[in-house]
């Protein structure tokens, strides 16, 4: 609505001598088009939907709400539970979260404490699992590219299940589990284009400025 009035509000203004009557009457045009705007269409967010109800749910764990614009490629939405444990123990990697309170149980030591390591849901999570028999570890995260896992040090593939969620192999024994968020290589290359860009329209700017 803005954008059509303002467009059709163009030539009345040019018409106009004075210099300020154009950008003050554009301004004007939208200002008022934004009120009426507001006034009828501004849609309230239901209370799961606020932010406030987003930050209680990340910080107890369960992730972000399944929305599609931070769903895994191929994931389905309609297979990721709400209220998710943080974790679990599993037998095969799309097994179904337990009920909470009924869980497996599994032996987390805390680690000595390092700078990135402030609570569960920054990007460096480290852990000590000690289960009897080789098992499945699923993370409630989703398996997102840049995710690494290392268990003892070594590299621990990340399985991907239908909900979108982390299943990590791990085998029995104590293992020393390391989840961190790194840069993808796309990621850097995005970065490198775009810091070209503003060097090459830098450029640009100066080659006419001389010429």
């Amino acid at each position: 609505i803005a954008a059509v009035l303002l467009t059709l509000s163009v030539p009345a203004l040019t018409r106009v001598r004075a210099a300020w009557i154009m950008p003050a009457g554009a301004v004007a045009v939208l200002a008022v088009t934004t009120v009426i705007a507001h006034h009828f269409y501004l849609q309230e967010c239901d209370d799961e939907d606020a932010p406030g109800a987003h930050i209680v749910l990340f910080a107890r764990g369960g992730g972000v709400m399944p929305t599609d614009e931070y769903t895994v490629r191929d994931a389905d939405n309609d297979a990721l539970q709400q209220g998710n444990p943080v974790w679990w123990i599993a037998g095969k990697p799309d097994a179904p979260a337990p009920v909470l309170g009924t869980e497996m149980r599994m032996r987390v030591l805390g680690l000595p404490p390092r700078p990135e390591d402030v609570t569960w849901n920054t990007e460096h999570t480290r852990m000590q699992v000690l289960w009897p028999r080789s098992f499945w570890l699923i993370v409630n995260r989703r398996a997102y590219p840049a995710w690494q896992v290392t268990s003892n040090g070594a590299p621990v593939p990340i399985t991907e299940r239908a909900d979108g969620l982390m299943a990590i192999p791990l085998p029995a024994g104590p293992n020393n589990v390391e989840i961190h968020y790194h840069h993808t290589p796309a990621e850097l290359l995005g970065l490198v284009l775009s810091l070209m860009g503003i060097l090459l329209a830098i450029l640009i700017r100066r080659i006419e400025h001389f010429s």
